[in-house]
């Protein structure tokens, strides 16, 4: 015996799906992996920029964001979400109309955010709806 109640209900996937992730896109956190065993600290590259980018969002100053290096990225998300570019000054799109660094964008479900080539830059993320938008989390 099988069920079909599953599929009477929407699926909206709370994600985001890289469509080009650049030479270099990695996650980072603060302060990063503990070193020894031969292994780096590691961590984000500009702390200010990756403090900032959390704060813009409203996330904790340490959680993790997508750090970029040399080659910027294309981001299609599923979900309605806040973000927030910051590092190095490159142009940014969102569905090819021009964005701005350095603050909150809110994107909606099915948006594109293209970010260009510089040496470094990141993008952090919050999945929640713009209306909710703030310093503190919501409720």
């Amino acid at each position: 015996m099988t069920t079909k109640f599953l599929d009477t209900m929407p699926y909206y996937p709370a994600m985001l799906e890289i469509i080009a992730p650049g030479i270099s896109t990695t996650i980072q956190d603060l302060p990063g992996r503990y070193k020894g065993l031969g292994i780096p600290r590691g961590g984000s590259a500009d702390p200010l920029a990756h403090k900032l980018a959390n704060f813009l969002v409203g996330n904790d100053p340490n959680t993790e964001t997508l750090e970029m290096t040399m080659t910027g990225a294309k981001v299609l998300f599923h979900a309605d979400t806040v973000v927030a570019v910051t590092g190095a000054e490159v142009p940014i799109t969102v569905d090819k109309k021009p964005a701005e660094m350095w603050k909150t964008l809110c994107i909606k479900a099915g948006s594109v955010l293209n970010i260009a080539s510089a040496v470094r830059r990141l993008l952090t993320v919050r999945i929640w709806s713009c209306t909710h938008v703030s310093r503190k989390k919501p409720e």
